[in-house]
């Protein structure tokens, strides 16, 4: 059986597509916004686009859903992996991809993501 031969990115909800503000959607701030561009740059180029989240209850996923449809966002699936890979790799929690953008991820944008958010929850808390 041979591989699934499309490209696919995984990215991440809370913290990387906005700040983390459980149970609710965050804020999108200017990495946020470059994160999406990306993601409808790499779908304009035949990427298939999956939201790797740690929400997992009908509630929680509502906000999801909710987010995509807000700023329309080609997203391919939810939190599971594209049938063609179950078949080939079996069922997993893990969501494969070929590159996958996360706020907890080691590297540049991982860093950013934590710094940027970390200073937005800092204002935050001030003002409150």
């Amino acid at each position: 059986m041979s591989r699934p031969t499309h490209k696919i990115l995984v990215v991440d909800f809370d913290g990387t597509l906005c700040t983390t503000g459980w149970p609710h959607a965050g804020k999108r701030l200017w990495i946020h916004k470059f994160i999406t561009m990306y993601i409808k740059y790499k779908h304009k180029q035949g990427w298939l686009i999956t939201i790797s989240t740690m929400r997992n209850t009908s509630k929680h996923l509502e906000v999801v859903y909710d987010f995509i449809n807000k700023y329309n966002l080609p997203i391919t699936k939810v939190n599971e992996n594209r049938d063609a890979d179950i078949i080939h790799f079996g069922e997993s929690r893990k969501i494969g991809g070929n590159i996958v953008i996360d706020d907890r991820n080691m590297g540049f944008i991982g860093w950013l993501l934590r710094c940027v958010d970390r200073n937005y929850q800092k204002r935050r808390w001030q003002h409150e």
